[in-house]
């Protein structure tokens, strides 16, 4: 909603296609996106959060599409090559890049092998144990990844 101010955006453990829930931006918008393989709350394969996750218990009701999809639709939004300019394995973590995009964008992924609902290379709180959160990826530290994609971007 405001993409004359906001230059990239990053997703961690959730995920939205350029069009699910607002018109896309009217500007390329550079989008890094976080995903665990076996999050319960936001399924990387789409679909309903598990019946016992706290969205349920919330009366929160959402449904996810699976995340390459999610990708594609950022991919085409921002006019990438469909195509991945690069594929890079950390361990556990995997990076797929799309670029270069229209006016410089990128998509990038970082598909997060057996990762739950977690922020990569964060610490897991009692609360979130008890939640049932999952898997924290350790291969990578999602700030700094995070960091170093929006110092690439600005606005004017």
């Amino acid at each position: 909603q405001l993409p004359k101010r906001i230059a990239a955006i990053a997703l961690i453990a959730g995920h939205r296609a350029a069009d699910q829930i607002f018109s896309p931006p009217s500007l390329p918008m550079p989008v890094m996106q976080f995903s665990g393989t076996k999050d319960i709350y936001a399924p990387y394969n789409g679909g309903k959060p598990s019946s016992g996750t706290w969205f349920f218990k919330a009366k929160f009701e959402t449904e996810f599409v699976p995340v390459p999809e999610v990708i594609d639709s950022w991919v085409a939004f921002n006019k990438c090559p469909s195509k991945p300019a690069e594929v890079k394995r950390m361990n556990h973590a995997v990076k797929t890049r799309y670029g270069p995009c229209r006016d410089g964008a990128e998509v990038v992924l970082w598909t997060l092998e057996e990762g739950g609902h977690t922020w990569p290379g964060g610490k897991v709180f009692p609360s979130e144990v008890k939640a049932k959160v999952g898997n924290i990826n350790k291969d990578i530290n999602a700030s700094e990844i995070m960091w170093d994609f929006f110092r690439k971007f600005k606005r004017d």
